[in-house]
């Protein structure tokens, strides 16, 4: 939507909703000094359900031909729910996921 309540005065805003499925998200690493492999740490991943939510506002400003001003704001609302945790290891110098039981 674009409002212009005056001439040197304009304001934009709109909303944005996003939903998205991925199979390796980061979920956090942890200490293991048997873990050569990875330099002793052992990351986790898991799949994600993610859902977003944003509302995009700029306003400008015109106060001469020569300057203006802008401001942006863009609140974001976000969630996520995890499953099938998995780790990441090396195996024989190929990169894989392992399940994580």
């Amino acid at each position: 939507m674009n409002l212009k309540p005056s001439s040197s005065f304009t304001i934009s805003t709109g909303p944005s909703v996003n939903r998205s499925r991925g199979i390796a998200q980061y979920v956090q690493s942890v200490t293991d000094t048997t873990a050569v492999h990875t330099y002793g740490n052992r990351y986790v991943f898991a799949d994600i359900d993610q859902f977003q939510v944003s509302m995009t506002t700029r306003v400008n400003w015109t106060l001469s031909p020569r300057m203006s001003l802008q401001v942006f704001a863009q609140p974001l609302i976000s969630v996520g729910d995890y499953w099938d945790f998995k780790e990441f290891r090396t195996s024989e110098d190929v990169l894989v996921f392992a399940l994580r039981v």
